[in-house]
């Protein structure tokens, strides 16, 4: 009996059919990935950004053009754009007013937003330059950091107004709070330190830069893109139903 050929003319039409549409499939994939990311045009140099959990919009401080643009998570654009002071750059919400907190950086601020009418209902008196700005949920008070006279501005939401002070490291920047232990963590540039601030008092402490070497950290694994993972799961479906098309052929022509 005569031996077939491994590859005859039959598979390798069959393998092209199959490579074309896996090169489709790809394409397809790629562009679908590429559809579902927005461009969305804010004011002059953006810079802070917070959402608002009341309305689901999402406020960005436009720092050159002192406004703060509102943006509709459900069409990625912006649906208004506020006026604030000069300069502004932190944002944060108040889940307990469900306001938006600005700092104005310039003009030594912070505009209070109501997120229900996306205007601003209240102007703050903070310390020089506010930058950073955090809201603690342990007692409602929104946390602002002043980088021109080394303070955290502390603003009650329930009347929106300063109820403390507090002196940190020497030109802070940022600020964060930390729900697990209620504490306010605000950044200082100038002498590379940390203040840490319990919203419960009003005493902060500082945790000095450490010059002592640290172990490297443990390698991570790296995270690759979801349609990185579709498309390879694409390839080895088709590679598997090729081969089993292939080899059910092989067993037709040897019956």
């Amino acid at each position: 009996m005569e031996k077939r050929k491994i590859i005859n003319k039959k598979d390798i039409i069959l393998l092209s059919s199959l490579v074309g549409i896996l090169l489709i499939s790809a394409l397809s994939l790629t562009l679908f990935a590429q559809a579902t990311y927005a461009t969305i045009t804010v004011g002059s140099s953006p810079y802070g950004v917070s959402f608002a959990s009341s309305n689901n919009d999402i406020y960005v401080a436009n720092q050159a053009a002192s406004t703060v643009s509102v943006i509709s998570t459900s069409s990625n654009t912006v649906i208004k754009t506020i006026k604030v002071g000069s300069s502004p750059e932190g944002v944060a919400y108040a889940s307990s007013n469900r306001d938006i907190y600005v700092t104005n950086a310039a003009d030594g601020t912070v505009s209070v937003i109501s997120t229900s009418s996306n205007t601003v209902i209240k102007t703050i008196t903070a310390g020089t330059f506010p930058e950073g700005i955090a809201y603690a949920s342990s007692n409602n008070n929104i946390y602002v950091v002043n980088n021109g006279d080394n303070t955290v501005s502390v603003i009650s939401t329930s009347s929106n107004t300063v109820t403390a002070t507090i002196t940190v490291g020497t030109a802070p920047e940022g600020a964060a709070f930390d729900s697990s232990n209620n504490n306010i963590y605000v950044t200082n540039s100038a002498d590379n330190t940390i203040s840490v601030v319990p919203t419960l008092t009003t005493s902060p402490t500082t945790s000095p830069s450490s010059t002592t070497p640290t172990a490297s950290p443990s390698p991570t694994i790296p995270e690759f893109p979801a349609q990185l993972i579709v498309i390879t799961l694409a390839v080895l479906m088709i590679i598997v139903l090729s081969i089993v098309a292939i080899a059910k052929k092989k067993a037709n022509w040897k019956s």
